[in-house]
């Protein structure tokens, strides 16, 4: 079979399996945030817990940020196969050293200090990983991406309910944690087998990507403040207004928002295979984001204590913008042949970034905000910021600016979402007359 065979086997038995990896690394995110408190171990530390997981969505930022900072020097090692596979390993080691310390009882300082730094390099190495599969998704025309995304995103909610429902079996406590507790530990080392499967059997053309900044469209910076803001302003949204749900609230919020996201993924999925190109208008998804997050800050105040699990609608809106920011990530990669890790790097980590942050402060401010007059002027500010950045930095127009055509045989937004036959096709006869553009080349060749 050769020295790859192995991975060549995996590959081209299930050529999905590498994409899902994103959706492995989404599920075991969710069990390391323990939000339904299914790890009891993990749960009994409270408010250190949650320090623990902002330590790691901080780290995961930092680690991203740094790799697209210094995309050249890290490129080669982010995405050889071994590497992905060692960032698995470590997540998953890290991963067990936590649910280990959690059983060792009350927690003092020094195990607080140490379940921290094991959460932020657990967070470090899968944002590593990460960007191993932003190099895979960013080598898919749009509706390929848009599949494998709405798949991944499938496998992370179907994950989730399988151990939840683990506790309708009546197999006790230690029972009810088996099978959390194995996806916890077990996932992230998964996640790097697949990518490192897929690196291996497909590396990185040397050469085909492009790792310097002054490639990027000057809107690219826009759109990373927008990124930002909005990660911020709507998980600052969800952490000051968490307390209203009560005690059950935290399994009824990722209960809720695990089924809308089967639910979109299914959306997804259908649009991919029976919608014509007009329905995938990036600009327009962007702008009922936008919106839909202008009415849950700006109501959040008065509906919290009226409507139960207002907000919810923060984690909502705030998945839908991370499917169109991941989309928008790959589209980006595969048009421009920008590196992935200078790509992914930047915009997945101001992502994390903003969600680490909105996190902390709203953990730091929740009890000074039970004021209406803060409540009501933390909501003017954050609802000012949001309109500054969905209607005057980055608009709906913006995208046309994004996925601007710098060469001739670019392929712009409408093409880069053309249904597949038909793309395939056209490339085919435009190649032959040589005036196909080098990404249309790179589908047919694949």
């Amino acid at each position: 079979m050769g020295r790859d065979g192995i991975q060549v086997s995996i590959v081209r038995a299930m050529p999905i399996a590498p994409f899902l990896s994103f959706g492995l690394i989404l599920a075991w995110s969710q069990f390391a945030n323990n939000a339904y408190g299914a790890i009891d171990s993990l749960a009994a530390f409270g408010g250190v817990y949650r320090f623990a997981n902002m330590a790691s969505t901080l780290a995961n930022a930092a680690t991203l940020l740094l790799a697209g900072c210094f995309s050249r020097r890290a490129a080669s090692l982010v995405l050889s196969p071994r590497f992905s596979l060692g960032c698995g390993i470590v997540a998953s080691a890290a991963s067990l050293g936590a649910l280990l310390l959690s059983l060792a009882g009350a927690p003092d300082m020094q195990l607080a200090m140490l379940l921290c730094a094991l959460f932020a390099v657990a967070g470090s190495a899968t944002g590593l990983l990460f960007v191993a599969v932003g190099s895979l998704y960013g080598r898919l025309i749009g509706r390929q991406a848009v599949f494998n995304l709405a798949w991944s995103h499938m496998l992370c909610g179907a994950l989730f309910f399988v151990a939840v429902g683990m506790a309708h079996w009546h197999l006790g406590r230690a029972g009810d944690m088996l099978l959390p507790s194995a996806f916890y530990v077990l996932l992230p080392v998964a996640a790097g087998g697949l990518c490192a499967a897929a690196l291996s059997v497909d590396p990185p053309e040397s050469g085909f990507y492009s790792a310097d900044v002054r490639d990027i469209p000057a809107v690219f910076w826009k759109l990373v403040v927008v990124i930002l803001v909005l990660c911020f302003a709507m998980s600052f949204t969800g952490a000051v207004s968490q307390g209203s749900l009560g005690t059950e609230g935290p399994l009824l919020r990722t209960r809720s928002n695990n089924f809308f996201r089967i639910v979109i993924a299914l959306v997804l999925m259908m649009s991919v295979v029976f919608a014509k190109r007009g329905v995938f208008e990036l600009g327009r998804v962007y702008t009922a984001i936008m919106v839909s997050s202008v009415v849950v800050v700006t109501m959040a105040p008065v509906m919290d204590g009226e409507v139960a699990g207002w907000s919810q609608l923060s984690s909502a809106v705030l998945l839908v913008f991370r499917m169109l920011h991941w989309v928008v990530l790959c589209l980006i990669v595969y048009q421009k042949q920008l590196s992935p890790v200078l790509v992914f790097g930047l915009g997945a980590g101001v992502q994390a970034l903003g969600n680490g942050l909105g996190l902390l402060f709203g953990f730091v401010a929740g009890d000074g905000l039970h004021e209406p007059s803060a409540q009501l002027l933390t909501s003017i500010v954050l609802t000012l910021l949001i309109i500054l950045c969905a209607f005057v930095l980055f608009s709906e127009k913006s995208f046309d600016d994004l996925f601007a055509q710098r060469n001739e045989g670019d392929l712009d937004l409408a093409q880069l979402f053309a249904p597949l036959p038909a793309f395939a096709m056209g490339a085919e006869q435009r190649s032959a007359a040589g005036s196909c553009g080098v990404a249309e080349v790179d589908v047919c060749r694949r």
